[in-house]
């Protein structure tokens, strides 16, 4: 599709290949007491979380966390049983940004790396790692994500790490039209779509069987900018 489009891109980074990274950034975490592991149960964490109450697993020591890590990383806990959470003020205002989770185990079976690691890093913590070792200089990002970039800043600041400028842009909507590549996938495995290029799911694919030009996609977006402000237009 990227090429389709005619955009030019550096290389492909797959986060999988790099977890051994991840993990050795999560022991840093966890030995200088910037997080800790928890295995509290879900609801017990999001009711801890809205209410500020700090967890009972919030003032272990380092070799107690390191201990648990490790049996993540061995799978001696099950999905849902441990995660690897952030040290944040329990009393900030929003309860989002409170202790979040860092690191957690997923049993699925991954299509590059299969069932070879337990313990996988969630968004902000792979990305506050990523845009530093790679050297990333600007950040681009739907406003959407403005927690991201509030946790990336709390860790480099951690890490006593540069920042990079990050922007915003606004959303793009088409009016009457949910567009959710999770809901095309699934439809498509139940054989309701006939597949990616299928008209109604509205990706780049299905434009191109309809025969858009990709330099009418390009001017099409290029012409919103970089607005924060959201645009919704009529098909």
């Amino acid at each position: 599709d990227l090429e389709w489009l005619g955009v030019d891109f550096d290389q492909i980074i797959y986060k999988s290949d790099r977890l051994q990274l991840f993990y050795d950034y999560a022991e840093e975490f966890l030995k200088n007491g910037w997080a800790y592991v928890c295995t509290c149960d879900s609801e017990t964490l999001r009711e801890n979380r809205r209410e500020g109450i700090e967890c009972e697993h919030r003032d272990q020591s380092p070799e107690e966390n390191l201990r648990k890590w490790n049996k993540m990383l061995k799978g001696e806990y099950g999905e849902g049983e441990a995660v690897v959470r952030l040290k944040t003020d329990m009393q900030y205002d929003d309860p989002a940004f409170r202790d979040r989770v860092l690191l957690r185990i997923s049993e699925l079976d991954h299509p590059k790396v299969g069932e070879n690691y337990h313990v996988w890093p969630m968004l902000e913590f792979s990305w506050a790692i990523d845009d530093h070792e790679l050297g990333m200089t600007h950040i681009l990002r739907g406003k959407d994500l403005v927690m991201e970039d509030k946790m990336e800043k709390y860790m480099w600041d951690l890490l006593g790490w540069e920042h990079p400028e990050i922007l915003h842009n606004g959303l793009l909507g088409i009016e009457g039209i949910k567009i959710s590549t999770s809901d095309s996938k699934r439809k498509i495995e139940q054989g309701v779509y006939s597949g990616w290029d299928d008209p109604r799911t509205w990706s780049l694919k299905s434009l191109k069987k309809r025969g858009f030009e990709p330099e009418a996609i390009r001017n099409f977006v290029l012409s919103f900018g970089m607005s924060e402000t959201s645009v919704t237009v009529p098909v």
